[in-house]
Order: structure tokens, then sequence, then C-alpha cells
């Protein structure tokens, strides 16, 4: 190759990196014309190394040599690229920190070590840097590529750079394989280049490491090795330090055929070759190892580094795992196997030697700390010379020990045949400190609950041992298994008692997860290293750092770089003594996860976070739906549950997968049923048998159906337990049925299940599958969720980086609290974005403002749910289904009210996780099995109304937390001097109800609210009159905000009890008791239905009114007289009950007929409903339900009345002045009055006395302070014979607060107790005293007379 690049080979790296030719023709000019300083980079420049080497320090060595630079970072700088998207003003800091003297250049090797994990932005910055010549920050900050520095760009190889080459334009190539490149091959590869001629092999490919081969690390275990295939004495032999012998081809030969791994990479080489070095270096070193003991302990050394070389094959394979003690796979290896041909003597200690910790043996030989004796663990000899496991006496070698040793060794007391478990446990103590050199000190039990069984003992001096070797150490097991526990207690043990006063601390746990960062890990990595040299020098005592589920922080890359290259961000740990010891340990199958889902990348959309619960969720159901065993999938709204259900569905499809990995799998066919309230036993038999069916005639090691139970935790409140029928569909996987006469195979019936639920099942169900429960995440969680989401957008992540944290702590703050109730809050609140809308109002007053405020009506349909018996059974939730999925399909927006009985069936809607074919989205609609594919408009849009304390209280948490939640109300979009208004009127109508009762000190009456004396009272009412009677008034008029204040005060009163206003005499009102009153009995017209209708009709036609009474209802028999007194045909005088009808269609039906009947002529339609206060969503169907057909017919002449039954003292909230169309009244009682009834206003201004005949007062009247004060209330009162229906309330009839004593209201005199005489302690008032209980009183009273 030439030089430098040539032009062609520049066009075909722009051309592999971009489409756009603007970009090519730029670059290409800036090549020709010399628009770049620095010349493009030669191989001599930039070299691509792959794989791990050491050749950035030989050739660091090199340069420092030529140089003469005696600082080892001088003229060698490691930049590590760690993280998945690059940030290049990171590496700029990096590079940054050496400085150039531009009189005095120094060059330098600059050595970028690249993660795999490295996914975006590294084609960009090797191309700036190598091409381009310069690298430039957001800030501005600049990095030149200077002539005389050397770049090493070390990654690992993944495809070659001919396949690579072969690629096609259209699709991503590296940057990288168009640089040149030197590869650094495994020891295997370079045996065989090392037997070839030199010219044979690329003169850029580094082999085996002349250094390295020649250190004492290398050479003692090579020397032995040779000896001992040779057959020579081992007594004799002893090695010279810096003697060198043979060559490279020779020593891999030798090694490779004993370090137990079929095809080892460099670094499982060396840890082999240095935990041997260790091991013999320490024989040599021991007194009876040395030759004069030959005859005292024949052959004791040729035993010991026998059993060296096979213990240092365990070190040199990854197996330190943590799980439940199981009985051992026993491996059985004769010595004299080695010495035949590879192949025979290699294979079957490769494949046992990979296999898990718990199911190898692991016998241990170590030298203790005294440099004299020994420590035998996990083995015996018997009198053969046998080694025999103890745990169950198998022979793990044959004739290892020669007799004469043995007997030797008993001689010497040595325990041959030792039982580790039954020792004392402080026998098990000493052990250890003897191996580990603790054994001068006083004795101690660190933690005494922990329970020293022989793996555990051994587990420990492995780690010890690798240590000393400078071996990583990652323990892998299950959470809760004891991994840190273990590490703890060998800490401790190191510490000392815990009595020291000056006890050293030393071990630091670090608990990683997906939140943690580089800056975090590399913050607590510098720290430990602080403490472990402090420990060192006053204590003597190793210091651990713990880093715990190591596989689940996105910095693996870091934690790899800093346990086994020695080094944290490119700077060089401490070695040695005062070396921090760190050991990882991580989950055993968070590695599965990953790798599940690093193969559907192209299934997930680059916004959707790859966080643990996705990773846990795809992972489990996959395995379960592969194995045929039910899971129960149970997490929180959000928690990545319908995802991993979607993202399975479409990985598990046969040869039709999106991988090679999942085209290994079963094809999965789901049928999911959505369960709800509505569902039933013989619904979810039929799905489980639908999928049976499904089986049929299928290869069931290639196809496998699913029933999938969405939100199954729903169907429990379902009258008909549908749930139950789960227990043998669980247990056996499909439906018996007795008809088949057993003729079909069970396993051909046999079904997969996924339930999914947001909360846990009962126990009977749950125990039948496999529960994966996800918890509350934490902040940590939050932020890598955060990150995952925004991450492929960089102006976003940028601007949310340094926010994450605090928009994750405000959450929490927000979420905690609500756990010991309904979680209003869920997870899609912190992370979802462009949801459908939820809109929590009081009394349907969102509904008027979304029509007049927000939405068009042209493009808006409104579906207001029937709340009529019969439309809540499941045809007519498939009908409103049907609705909405013509609104989908049409592109509107439809607005949902009083619809919870589907909502259920629109969670796959809600969640918005679509199906894309031919470029338009797809989404399931339907209720249980009975599903429909329909096609999404972008246009579309749904809104979800509902009362607020419905949402509060009903609505499923499901269903909250799908949808974006506002409130909207009437006071949510008044003007300033609205609220003003509408917050004088709220303060009006509280004074209305504060009754003085300072003179009756017998009573103890608490504070009544507004709504015991305004009908439909609530917080918005204020407001909504407001609104409503600000369209009639000139604002152009200076006193329009009086005007206003007083007909709102007038609207009110049309909702007052009569009993309300009797009592003003004693409020803070009392000054304009009989102002008011007169407003309310002679101008507004409540003594009966009649008179309000002649009253309101006047001068117009065509109401809607909703009338509310405490008394009983009208009949066919009040019509004549009420047709009578309006002047109007019998005929056109129809009374309904809502409680006739069973669905909304025939009351539809019944309204549409009086409508159109009545076109020509005026008529009235009495519509009449009890309990109106559990009856309110009736109510609301049907008003809405009027007001539909009333347009659609176009009948503006007929008058419609709602007459609403409420019972008296009710504490259910009934909500009323809905404003808009319709009316609101109060008439006590619908009925005329009569003897029986008489009217209240005649009443009024009277006294007790004079309505009854006279009587001789007895002492218990006179003690009734209760009866006097409302006497003398009503008395107060008088109303004036003015005709006058227009008087106004004066605005003074609203005394200010600060002037008035608010105290409580006096208690009413129950009628009954008047029979028996009063008792001041247990009479009451009721709360609304009415006129007919008045009448009773009083005529009791006359009685007793």
């Amino acid at each position: 190759m030439k030089e430098y690049l040539s032009l062609d080979h520049l066009g075909r790296v722009v051309e592999a990196l971009s489409t756009k030719g603007d970009m090519f023709r730029t670059v290409l000019s800036l090549y020709l014309h010399g628009g770049v300083d620095a010349p493009l980079p030669s191989y001599s420049e930039v070299l691509l190394c792959t794989s791990d080497s050491t050749t950035e320090e030989r050739l660091a060595e090199k340069l420092r040599a030529k140089t003469g630079s005696t600082r080892s970072t001088s003229c060698y700088q490691k930049v590590p690229f760690h993280e998945a998207v690059i940030d290049v003003d990171t590496v700029l800091s990096a590079l940054n920190v050496k400085e150039q003297d531009p009189e005095k250049p120094t060059p330098t090797i600059i050595h970028i070590d690249m993660s795999p994990l490295v996914r975006k932005g590294l084609d960009y910055f090797l191309f700036n840097l190598t091409v381009l010549g310069r690298v430039m920050g957001k800030d501005g900050k600049v990095w030149l590529r200077l002539p005389w520095d050397l770049y090493l760009i070390e990654r690992t190889s993944g495809a070659t750079d001919d396949q690579t080459a072969e690629a096609s334009n259209n699709r991503h190539v590296p940057f990288v394989t168009f640089l040149p490149s030197a590869t650094c091959r495994a020891p295997t590869e370079i045996l065989a280049l090392e037997q070839e001629a030199r010219e044979e092999r690329g003169a850029q490919d580094p082999v085996m490491d002349a250094t390295l081969f020649s250190t004492e690390e290398f050479q003692r275990p090579y020397h032995y090795l040779r000896h001992w295939e040779a057959g020579e004495d081992l007594d004799k032999l002893t090695f010279t330090p810096g003697s060198v012998v043979d060559n490279h081809a020779d020593f891999l030969n030798v090694v490779l055929r004993h370090c137990g791994i079929k095809d080892p990479s460099w670094a499982e080489l060396r840890h082999f070759l240095s935990f041997l070095n260790h091991q013999l270096r320490d024989c040599e070193q021991n007194v009876f190892c040395q030759y004069e003991f030959r005859d005292s302990l024949p052959g004791l050394k040729k035993f010991v580094v026998e059993f060296m070389i096979i213990m240092s094959k365990d070190f040199a394979t990854p197996s330190l795992e943590m799980a439940d003690e199981s009985p051992s796979f026993k491996v059985l290896v004769d010595v004299t196997e080695a010495n035949d041909n590879a192949e025979t003597a290699k294979d079957p200690i490769q494949y046992h030697l990979r296999r898990r910790w718990e199911n190898c043996p692991h016998p241990y030989l170590f030298f203790n700390s005294d440099r004299h004796t020994m420590t035998f663990l996990g083995f015996n000899v018997d009198a053969n010379g046998d080694i025999r496991d103890p745990t169950d006496n198998s022979v793990l070698q044959h004739r290892f020990m020669t007799k004469p040793l043995r007997q030797s060794l008993v001689v010497q007391r040595v325990e041959l045949q030792d039982n580790f478990e039954k020792k004392q446990r402080s026998a098990k103590i000493d052990k250890l400190r003897k191996v580990m050199g603790l054994d001068k000190g006083e004795y101690f039990d660190p933690d005494e609950s922990y329970e020293l069984t022989t793996d555990n003992v051994k587990k420990i001096l492995a780690i010890h041992m690798r240590f000393r070797c400078n071996i990583p150490v990652i323990i892998m097991g299950e959470t809760g298994c004891g991994k840190t526990r273990l590490v703890k207690f060998m800490c401790d043990l190191q510490a000392g008692p815990t009595s020291k006063t000056n006890r050293p601390k030393n071990m630091v746990i670090m608990k990683l997860h997906g939140g943690v960062t580089a800056e975090d890990i590399i913050r607590t990595v510098t720290k430990a290293q602080r403490l472990a040299t402090e420990n060192r020098r006053r204590h003597n005592v190793e210091t651990v750092l713990f880093l715990d589920e190591a596989n689940t922080s996105e910095a693996v890359g870091l934690i790899k770089e800093i346990m086994c290259d020695g080094t944290v961000n490119g700077k060089a740990l401490p070695t040695g003594e005062d070396s921090l010891k760190i050991v990882a340990a991580v989950n055993p199958y968070r590695r599965c996860q990953d790798v599940f889902l690093d193969q559907l990348d192209t299934l997930l959309a680059p916004n959707i976070a790859r966080n643990t619960a996705l990773k846990e969720n795809v992972f489990m159901m996959v395995v379960c739906i592969e194995l045929r065993i039910p899971l129960f999938l149970v997490g929180k709204p959000g928690s990545s549950k319908s995802l991993a259900k979607s993202v399975v569905s479409d990985a598990m499809q046969g040869d039709s997968a999106p991988s090679d990995f999942f085209k290994r799998l079963k094809q999965a066919h789901m049928v999911s049923f959505q369960c709800s309230p509505l569902a039933t036993p013989e619904s979810i038999v039929k799905t489980f048998h639908q999928c049976s069916m499904f089986q049929q005639d299928k290869d069931l090691t290639k196809f496998v159906s699913v029933v999938v139970l969405d939100e199954i935790g729903l169907a429990e409140d379902s009258p008909k337990m549908p749930l139950k029928t789960l227990h043998p569909l669980l247990e056996e996987g499909y439906v018996e049925e007795s008809s088949n006469g057993g003729n079909t195979d069970a396993k051909q019936k046999k079904v997969a299940f996924v339930g999914i639920s947001n909360w846990a099942l009962d126990p009977a169900k749950m125990n039948r599958g496999i529960f994966l429960s996800r918890g509350v995440p934490d902040n940590d969680d939050l932020k890598k969720s955060a990150r995952g989401i925004c991450e492929h957008d960089e102006i976003v992540m940028t601007q949310l980086q340094t926010m994450l944290g605090s928009l994750a702590g405000a959450y929490t703050d927000l979420y905690r609290p609500q756990l010991k109730d309904r979680e209003y809050f869920g997870l899609r609140d912190f992370y979802s974005e462009g949801r459908y809308l939820l809109i929590l109002t009081k009394n349907y007053a969102a509904l008027s403002i979304l029509q007049q405020k927000m939405l068009d009506p042209r493009s808006t349909v409104i579906l207001f749910g029937s709340s009529f018996p019969q439309d809540q059974e499941y045809t007519q939730v498939c009908r409103d289904i049907n609705r909405i999925k013509v609104c989908m399909e049409t592109g509107r927006t439809v607005v949902l009210l009083n619809l919870e009985n589907l909502y259920e069936s629109l969670y796959d809607a809600l969640n918005q996780y679509y199906v894309e074919m031919g470029g338009q989205k797809y989404v399931d609609l339907g209720l249980g099995t009975h599903r429909v594919k329909c096609r999404v408009h972008k246009d579309f849009r749904l809104v979800v109304v509902a009362e607020k304390d419905i949402v509060y209280d009903k609505f499923p948490i499901p269903l909250i937390n799908r949808l974006e939640k506002h409130f909207l109300s009437v006071s949510t979009i008044l003007t300033p001097a609205q609220n003003g208004i509408a917050k004088r009127v709220d303060e009006w109508a509280k004074a209305f109800v504060n009754v003085d009762v300072a003179r009756n000190t017998s009573m103890n009456r608490s504070r009544e609210k507004p709504a015991d004396a305004f009908i439909g009272y609530h917080e918005d009412l204020p407001a909504t009159v407001v609104l409503q009677v600000f369209q009639d008034v000139d604002t152009n008029d200076d006193n329009w905000e009086e005007k206003v204040f007083e007909r709102a005060k007038e609207t009110l009163l049309q909702c007052a009890t009569p009993n309300a206003v009797v009592r003003l005499g004693s409020s803070p009102l009392s000054s304009y008791a009989s102002t008011i009153a007169q407003k309310y009995f002679r101008g507004q017209h409540h003594s009966c239905l009649a008179d309000f209708l002649l009253h309101v009709t006047e001068g117009r036609s065509g109401i809607s009114a909703q009338v509310t009474t405490h008394g009983r209802l009208l009949s066919r028999h009040d019509l004549p007289h009420l047709a009578e007194t309006l002047g109007l045909r019998e005929a056109v005088v129809q009374l309904l009950s809502l409680q006739q009808f069973d669905t909304e269609q025939q009351f539809s039906r019944r309204i549409r007929h009086f409508l159109e009947q009545t076109l020509a002529e005026e008529g009235l339609l009495v519509v009449q409903c009890d309990s109106g206060d559990i009856n309110s969503n009736l109510i609301a169907c049907a008003s809405y339900t009027v007001q539909t057909e009333r347009a659609q017919t176009g009948n503006l002449k007929s008058s419609v009345v709602f007459v609403i039954q409420l019972p008296r003292n009710t504490r259910k909230g009934f909500s009323g002045l809905g404003g808009g169309q319709w009316l609101c009244y109060h008439i006590d009682d619908v009925h005329p009055p009569n003897d029986y009834s008489p009217d209240v206003a005649a009443m009024l201004g009277k006294s007790v006395s004079s309505l009854v005949k006279p009587r001789v007062a007895t002492q218990p009247d006179r003690d009734d302070d209760g009866l006097t004060d409302i006497c003398e209330s009503i008395d107060s009162i008088h109303i004036e014979d003015d005709k006058d229906p227009h008087q106004n309330l004066t605005s003074e009839s609203l005394a200010p607060p600060q002037d008035q004593q608010r105290i409580s209201t006096p208690q009413a005199v129950n009628a009954n107790d008047l029979n028996d005489g009063i008792e001041p302690e247990e009479s009451k008032i009721e709360e609304d005293l009415d006129v007919s209980t008045l009448l009773r009183s009083l005529d009791n009273l006359q009685r007793r007379v």
C-alpha cells in the first residue's frame, strides 16, 4: 500500500460514510486544495489494534528510549471510550491534559481504547481526527492532529475487514475498517504464526511479546512444565531467576497443553501462568520441599508441583459462581494423560472446567504464610494414594501420591483423611487465618451467624489467592445467595476484632445499576484507592472494593478497564501491596437479558429505554413461552409489561424472526384476552381451548400457542369469579374435554400462559406459575430510563442532562406518599409524552368548556356512555367500541364520558404501541377474545372526560396511568375579575348557612356547609354561576361586576331549600332575611312545580329545567292540573320515569317521539327520577340524550323538565347547576299547597302561637331553648305583599366577614321528641327543618294542650 491514503481510498471512505454528495465534494476539495494544514495520516501515524495486546506498551517503551524520556506519561496517553454515545467534549478534556510546546514538540503515542459498547459518534470522531485533522467541541475548543504523534486505536474485532469491504453501499460501513490495522491474535493463532516463515505474515501483525516471554512469571512455570513432561526428577529442579530457555513456539506448545482451556485468550493464559508461578515460588521457598528433605519426605515436591499444575487450571477459568450448594459433578483427570496427544488429554478437562463451581470439585493445596506448613482442603488421600472427594469418597485422581510419601506424612501427623465439615468452627477459622497470614494475631470470629461450609471456605481462599496473583475476581450468583456476605466475612477477618478502637474499614460496597455513571465509578475507585493505601500503611491489611450488580450498569467498559487493564479512565492504578482489590458481583441471567434485547434492536424505536424492567420482562416471557411454563408478570403501570408482550410477539416468529437468535426459538401465536369486570369463566376456558386448537397438527418443537390475560387483576371484580377456572388450566395447560375420549395427546393441547397484572393475585393462582414482580423504581432507575428515552436526540439529552436528577427526585417525592392509597400518578407520568388526555372535572363542566372553547364540532364526536341498566352489558360495550373504531379510522376526535365499562378495551390504543403495516398504523380493539385490528388515522385524538371523584375512587389504576391527566373546571377559564366575583359568591353562600346560636348554650351543632342549603353545591359552582350570568351582562357598564354578583346570588338562590331561607333570621344575613325570603317565595315561585313553570315560561318557550325536590314525585293524576295551569292540551303534557327504561335507545326513541309530536305546538315533558343521589350518572346521561335529540329534531318550542327526588339529610353528593341550557331550581314539594301542606310563605312573619290554639306552657316548653329560638327566627321574617318578582338582593345582604361573629348553628328538634317531653342531652333538630315537620310538631303541641 501507499504511504498515505490515496484519493481513491479517501473517496471510498467518504462514500461509505454518507450518501450526500455535498459532504463528498467538500472533503474532496479539502484534500485536493490543502484545506487541512496537517497532512492526511500515514500508516505510521494511525494503527488500528484489535483485541487485547501489549502493542501500545512496547511502542511507548521504544519511543521513550528514542526521546530519552524518563516519565511514563510523557510520551504515552490512553483515552478510553466506554459510553454508548461518544461525548466529544469529554474526549477533548482527556486529550488536553498534556499540553505541547510548539517550539519543542514531543512525539506522543495516543492510545484510543474503544469499548464494544460504543454505538454512536465514533465514525464522526475518527473521521474528523484522521481525515480532517481536527476535532472541535461544543465550546469551540479544537484538538489538532499533529504529524509527529502516533494514534493507536484499539477495538474488539467483529466481522473481518474483507467482509465489511464487500458490504453494500446502502449499509453502514464503520470508518475504522478503512484505517490500516494490525491484529493482535490469540495464543493458538500466534503459535501457528510462529511456526511459519516471517515473510508469510503481515509486517504490522504483532506476535508474542518478547519482554513478557522473558519474565519470571512466564519462565518459571514453563521451566517446570517442560521438565515434568520430560519425566525428570522434580525434587532436584530449581528455577534460576533471569534464565530464558527455548523459543516462543516451544513455550506456547507446552503451556497450551496444560492450561486446561482449548483456545485460551492471553488473559486466561496469563492467569494460569501467574497462579502457577506464585505457587511454584512458594514451593521453592518451603523447607520441606528442599532437596535435603527428600529422604524424610520422598517425592513431596513432585506431588506438590503436579498438584499445583492441576489446581492452576481451576484458577485460569471463569468458574467462581455462587449458587445453592448441590451434589458436585466429579472430574476424574489422569495425570498420565497429559503426556498423550493434546486432543485426548485436553478435551475432558476443557469440558469439566467450563462447568459451574458447584458442579466441579476444587481440591486445594496452599502454602501457609509461615513458609513451612501447608493446608490441604477439599480432598483426602487413601492408602493407595488416590485423591478422593470427602463428600462422597469418589476418586478424583488415581495413584497420585506414592505410598512412601503417604507413610512419611502420616508419621509427621499430617491429616490425610480430614473431614472439614465435622471440624469445630474455631478450627475452620484457624485454617483460613493460616493461609491468609492472620495467625499471629488474637483469635476472633467476625460473624458467628455466617455458616463456614467447606464450599464457603474454598471460595474465600480462592478469592484470596486470586488477589495475590492479580487475577480479576468476578462472583456470579442470584440475588440473596450470599455474595456480599462472603466477601464481607473475608474482609472482617483481616480487619481484626470489632473491639479494636482503630479497626480499619477495609471494604467499600458500591451498588451499581442503570443510573450509575462512569463518573460515579471513577470517583468511588479513586476514594477507595486512597483508603487502600492508608490501610496498608497503618494496618497492613488489604482493602476490597465490592462492585455489586456490576452487569446492570452501562459503564461495563470502564469496569473492564479497571479490573483487567489496571487503569481508570486511562490512568494507571497502583500495583503491588498497596493496590486496591476489586471484586465484581454479577447476576447470572443479566447477560442473557442483554443478549435477548440486543437481538431486537430493529423492533425497538430509538426512544424506547432499554431499562432493567424491559430486559427482565422480555427475558422471562421468552423463556416461559418457550418452555410452556405459566408466567405471572406483575408490576406497576408503566413498567414495560405490555411493551414486552408486543416485543416478544414480534420477535418469536420462527423462521420469520428478525434475528438468527430468535429463529432458533419457537414460533409463538398469542391469543390475548382483555380481562374486565365483564369477564366470565366460559370466556377464559374458550380462550384456552382456542389456543389448543391452534396447536393441532403443528410441530410443537417449533410452534407454541400462548394465552395472554391482559390486566388479569380487573377480572377479580367480576361477580362471576372467572379466575377460579384458572386453577386446573394452569396445572394442565389445556381444557379437559370428556367427549374426546382421550384421543388427543396432552402435549398437543398444552399451551403457554402469560398473565399481566398491576397487582398480585391470590396465592392459589400465583403458586401455579412463575411470579415475576417489578418493584417501585428508585431515582437511579428513573434516570436510566430517561436517558434511554432521550439519548437518540443529542439536543434534548444535552438540555436534560443536568435536570434528570432533579426531575427524578421530584417525581419520587410526588409518587412515594401515595403508595399507601391509590396510585394516581404512575411511571408514565414521569417518562411518557403525547398521551391521550384524561380531563377531570366536576358536574361534567369540562364538556361544555371543550365544546364552546376548544373543540371543532365538525371533527369531534362525543360519546356519552349510558347508565341505563341493560346498557352495562356486553352488546352495548361492543356498539360503543365500534363507534370509536369509526373515529379512529376517519381521524376524528372522540370525547368519551361515562364509559367506564369499555375503557379496558382501549388499553392497547392508549399504550400507543402500534403495529405498522404498509405505512399505516394499526391497533387492537375489542373485549375478551373478540378483537379487531383497527387502522389509526394520524389525526385521531382521544379525550376522556370524567368526574373528579369517580376518577379518584373508582377508575382502575392502569387506566389512570395510561392517560395524561388534567383538571379542567369553570374557575380555570374565568378572568381574574370573574374569579373575584366567584369568590364573593362563595363567601355569601357560606354566610347563608352560618346560623348564629350564641343564645342557645345547650346546642352543640357543627357548622353547616353551603351544600346543606343549596342543592348541588360544589366548589366550582360559584364560578359556574358567574360564567352563566356573565353572558347576559353588558361589560361596558361601569357597574357590571355588581350586576354579575347580584344575578349570581339570585341564580344560586333558585337552588336553596326553604329550611335555609327560614333560618336566615339567625344568620349573619339576618338583617336581609326578609328581602331574601321575599325574592325566594314571591319572586322565584318555589311553592310548587306548576307555579314555577307558569313563572319561567312567561314570555318564552322550550325551556330545559332541572328541578330537585324532597317531596314525593308527580303521578299521572297530577297532569290535568298541570296542563290546565299552563294552558296546554293534556295530550302534549307527558310524564316519564327514568327507571321505566332499560336502555338508552328506548329512552332516546321516546324523547324523539315526543319532540316530533310537539313540533307544531308547545308541549311539556316531565322526566322524573327518584334517589337522585345514587343515580347522578343516569341523570347526566339522560340530560345529554335530551339535548342531542332536541338538536336533531329542531324542536325549540316544547319544554323538558327533569324532576329529581333527593332524600333529606343525604351525605352523598349531588351536583347541580351544570350551566349551559339547563335551568336549575329546588322546589321542596312539587305538589300545590293544600290544607294538609300549606304554603310556607303564608306562615312566614307569624308567630307559632298564632298558628295553633293557645295553651298553658309547661316547664319542658320553657326549657326548650331550641324551639324558642326557631320560633323567634321565623317570627322575625316578614314578607310584604310585593308583586315585583325582580326585586334585587342588595349587595349589603352580604355583610363583611370580619364584622360577623360565626358560631355554630342551632340543633333542630325532632318532632317525635315533642310527644315524650324534651331532654336537652338527646334532643336533635333535623339538619333541614321543612314545613311538614313544623306542622306535625305544631299538631302534636296542640294535642298536648
